[in-house]
């Protein structure tokens, strides 16, 4: 437990992967992940319903999809949502951030004892931004048929 703080706390800890959950209602749920691709699609969404529906319709199978908030957005990287997409054999990840506004909090430090020998606290306003990703993995589940005027032409 100590260890996966420490490794939070120091961005070790790869947020797409320890997020990530598989698709129960996907046709691919069970078998091996697909060879592993050379390169991964990632494409912004806005909209992820949306996206989601144009690409199933075009033959794409949704693996699964990982989502988690942070703090710091340094601790993520687009390394390890390509890590996370080749580890699944995704073709295409659709990914959704958002920023979710500031959080503010006040902490309070133990500092000693007063004159009187009563605690003393120092408080300190915190203030801190809080971010959102979702990640949606998918894999195209047929290939594009051939051109049919091309295999006519040979």
């Amino acid at each position: 437990m100590a260890v996966a703080a420490v490794q939070l706390l120091s961005g070790c800890v790869n947020q797409f992967a320890s997020t990530y959950v598989p698709d129960p209602g996907s046709p691919l749920l069970g078998s091996a992940p697909a060879a592993a691709k050379k390169t991964v699609k990632v494409a912004k969404s806005s909209n992820l319903h949306a996206d989601i529906l144009r690409l199933t319709a075009r033959g794409y199978a949704v693996l699964g999809r990982s989502g988690f908030n942070m703090i710091d957005t340094t601790q993520t990287s687009a390394d390890d949502l390509v890590k996370q997409a080749k580890a699944v054999g995704a073709d295409v990840v659709l990914l959704k951030t958002r920023d979710l506004g500031s959080t503010e909090f006040t902490r309070l430090d133990y500092v000693g004892r007063d004159d009187l020998g009563l605690p003393d606290f120092r408080n300190d306003e915190v203030s801190f931004e809080t971010y959102m990703f979702v990640a949606v993995y998918l894999r195209l589940l047929k290939p594009a048929a051939p051109n049919s005027a091309k295999s006519r032409s040979g």
